[in-house]
């Protein structure tokens, strides 16, 4: 007499491999990454960026401008440059107002705001994005709705953002409440 015996199998449990900020730097040194590539570091993996199109870039350029005549000195403006949330993210916001003075890509502690100018990628914005910029510690955090003509502001109160949302209206980042952005002036 035959005897069966069912033998369960199990599957191993699939993991994708993160990449820390030193290893993405390695792989841009040594070409794999070409220098000018639009990807971003993100919780451990490369993404490629999505194209700027025209009325992304013109409320960038608006936002810019803005933020550039009321600065009065209190902070740096960067455009489409990499912010450091150690260890495994470097993303690369539409715009960052930080603190004068750091000569290196700004960290959480140096960052007072993070913008995205979001036409094609809200979803990605106002969730894989803001998760990281919320565990990272981004105090502050803009999200320009550019179909629903509105910002998304998320403030971190006790490590986890608050949400409001803002249409037609002036609105000024938490450190800096004399600086106003009319919203009716973006698009």
């Amino acid at each position: 007499m035959e005897t069966t015996i069912a033998v369960e199998q199990t599957e191993p449990e699939v993991r994708l491999r993160k990449f820390t900020i030193a290893e993405y730097y390695k792989m841009a040194e040594a070409g794999i990454l070409a220098w000018k590539e639009r990807v971003e570091l993100l919780d451990g993996h490369i993404l490629q960026m999505t194209p700027i199109g025209d009325r992304h870039e013109n409320i960038l350029d608006t936002l810019i401008g803005i933020f550039g005549d009321q600065r009065k000195s209190r902070y740096a403006i960067r455009a489409n440059g990499p912010i450091r949330i150690p260890d495994f993210s470097e993303p690369q916001p539409d715009l960052t107002l930080y603190r004068r003075g750091v000569r290196t890509h700004p960290t959480p502690k140096d960052i007072h705001l993070v913008i995205e100018v979001s036409e094609t990628t809200l979803r990605y914005d106002s969730g894989r994005k803001k998760t990281v910029y919320e565990r990272g510690g981004i105090r502050e955090y803009w999200i320009i709705d550019v179909k629903q003509k509105t910002i998304i502001v998320h403030r971190l109160e006790d490590d986890r953002y608050r949400v409001t949302t803002h249409k037609g209206e002036a609105i000024s980042p938490h450190d800096f409440p004399d600086v106003a952005v009319n919203l009716n002036n973006l698009f």
